[in-house]
């Protein structure tokens, strides 16, 4: 199962960071990885480095995409695909600074729609992998 998080990097700072991805992956586990003594600090970082989710938005796009399929469902800022036939199992979970996807898929079917959306940059901390979407 694999376990994503996704950020929408500010424009201000996309371009210091689009070379330097294993700096802003350091950046972002640490902030992952850190306890609750540092929330304050790590909270002004992360809010200085990613946009806020545009959840009405993002809730709608997403809803409109796949209300015509029977494998999905929606439940207020959650959306789930689960798809017999190609046997993936996908949870996506919309937050204010970050989208949370659990997936049985390396390259979960929300992707490609939330590639429409913005500068999205992929951490999976488990596996220490990170890629721009």
């Amino acid at each position: 199962m694999y376990q994503y998080y996704l950020f929408n990097i500010d424009n201000e700072v996309i371009d210091f960071f689009k070379h330097n991805n294993s700096y802003l992956f350091s950046t972002l586990n640490t902030i992952y990885k850190s306890d609750f003594k540092n929330i304050n600090n790590n909270y002004l970082v992360l809010n200085d480095l990613v946009n806020e989710i545009p959840k009405v938005n993002l809730n709608l796009l997403l809803f409109n995409s796949f209300k015509n399929d029977d494998y999905y469902l929606k439940f207020k800022n959650k959306h789930i695909i689960n798809d017999y036939f190609s046997k993936e199992h996908s949870e996506l979970f919309l937050n204010n600074l970050y989208i949370k996807v659990s997936s049985s898929y390396e390259y979960p079917t929300f992707f490609k729609e939330l590639k429409k959306t913005g500068n999205w940059f992929i951490c999976d901390f488990k596996n220490i992998n990170y890629f721009w979407l």
